[in-house]
Formats: C-alpha cells, sequence, structure tokens
C-alpha cells in the first residue's frame, strides 16, 4: 500500500493493475543506485530509508523492462491516492504516501523533480502534492449518483501513510 502506485491515462482510465512492492523485480536496485548516487544527499532530501521496495525503484524496473505505461500515463497515483482520484477525477498525490516513493524532497514537500529528471522520467506524470487535511476535490456525479449522494461531497486527504497515521495518533 505505502510504496505501491498505478498509472491513468488522460481519460482517467487505469492503464494496469499495480504490481506488489513485494515482486522480485526490484531486487539489488537500491544497491545500484547506492554505487552511483550521493547517498547523503539523497537521504537528506528524501527522509527515509533507502530500500528496494520503495517506488523509485519499481519506477527504475519499469523503465529498464521498457513498459509501455511510463510513455501512456497521465498520472502516477499511489494506491490511496486512486481511490481518491476514482472519487473525485481529480489527480493529486497526499505528502505522506507520496514520501514512500523516495522521490519527494522533504525540505520542500514537493517533488524532487531534479532526481525525477535524472532517472528520465516524465515530470508531468507526477500530480500535485497536497497535504493531509486538503479538500482533493468533489465526489464526481457518477459517484455520488451511485451513492445516494449531492455531489457536492468533499473528499478530504488523510495521512495515508500508516506509520505518519500512528505517529499523529
Amino acid at each position: 500500500w505505502g510504496v505501491d502506485f498505478g498509472f491513468v491515462d488522460a481519460q482517467g482510465n487505469l492503464l494496469a493493475l499495480p504490481v506488489c512492492y513485494r515482486d522480485e523485480r526490484t531486487a539489488g536496485l537500491c544497491d545500484e543506485f547506492i554505487a552511483t548516487h550521493d547517498v547523503a544527499a539523497h537521504y537528506g532530501a528524501a527522509g527515509i530509508q533507502m530500500m528496494d521496495i520503495n517506488s523509485i525503484y519499481q519506477l527504475i524496473a519499469m523503465q529498464r523492462e521498457g513498459s509501455p505505461v511510463l510513455d501512456s500515463a497521465a498520472h502516477l497515483l499511489f494506491t490511496p491516492d486512486l481511490f481518491s482520484f476514482f472519487l473525485t477525477g481529480e489527480a493529486n498525490c497526499e505528502y505522506t504516501i507520496a514520501s514512500t516513493s523516495e522521490l519527494i524532497d522533504a525540505r520542500s514537500r514537493n517533488w524532487n523533480f531534479q532526481l525525477i529528471d535524472s532517472l528520465g522520467l516524465r515530470r508531468e506524470m507526477f500530480p500535485p502534492i497536497v497535504q493531509p487535511g486538503t479538500v482533493r476535490g468533489c465526489l464526481t456525479a457518477d459517484v455520488a449518483s451511485d451513492l445516494g449522494l449531492t455531489p457536492d461531497v468533499r473528499v478530504i486527504a488523510v495521512g495515508s501513510h500508516d506509520t505518519q497515521s500512528a505517529s499523529f495518533a
């Protein structure tokens, strides 16, 4: 949940099923990254433990596989962000869940676009970061109708990363 994601296209369709972070495709990628990057600077920016399961290594593995999803995706959305997207139609990433990617600059609380660029990933795939407590959007008309609600019901970002939520509680 914490490091897993899906991709949606410009029409809001899920392009492929998310792959579990325990998939073997990322084995050893963290060590390769460490061998070619300034680890202290990277950790200073990301502020998260470097592990093969983190989203950055899943994306590197997808690049190596030549995944066409990386070229056709309008947005990368982490699992909780996908739920929010399907409720509201609004693409955004909640900060605490995005922090599990190793692609955040914890100082600016935004995407680390220098790192994203250096990995050859498209910036436009990464939607705006929202903080917990932010209104992510209102229910789409279809969702509201299916639930018997009015479309003015707001969806609020919560601290989606389980460790962050536990710490706050």
